[in-house]
């Protein structure tokens, strides 16, 4: 069944966009890599892949993850995934994330102005 897929190689396709269900229905996933792609966005259900040890997005078009998150490792991509989903629903928890390295404007851009 593909809900237990723990690996998912996507690289060098032209792929767009992935639908939100990776996030949703792939939670087994440990190994994701989607690099070199046209890809501008990532579902933010993809911050529901807590098992994942490897998060490869090298090489796309990003819009809304800034540069220097790329390199970051996994588990910095997945929290800052979170943080901008929370950011939506009104939570924002800025516990280690640095100004620096993330940018609060990438954070913001999903904030509603109140």
């Amino acid at each position: 069944e593909l809900t237990a897929l723990k690996t998912l190689h996507l690289h060098h396709n032209r792929i767009k966009r992935l639908p939100p269900t990776v996030g949703l229905c792939l939670l087994e996933l440990t190994d994701l890599d989607i690099s070199h792609n046209n890809m501008t966005r990532v579902p933010l259900e993809f911050a529901n892949l807590k098992k994942l040890s490897r998060f490869e997005l090298r090489a796309n078009p990003w819009e809304m993850i800034p540069d220097e998150m790329i390199g970051q490792g996994t588990m910095s991509l997945i929290n800052f995934l979170q943080n901008v989903k929370d950011s939506i629903h009104g939570v924002l928890d800025l516990a280690g994330m640095t100004l620096t390295s993330f940018g609060l404007t990438y954070v913001k851009k999903g904030v509603p102005d109140h």
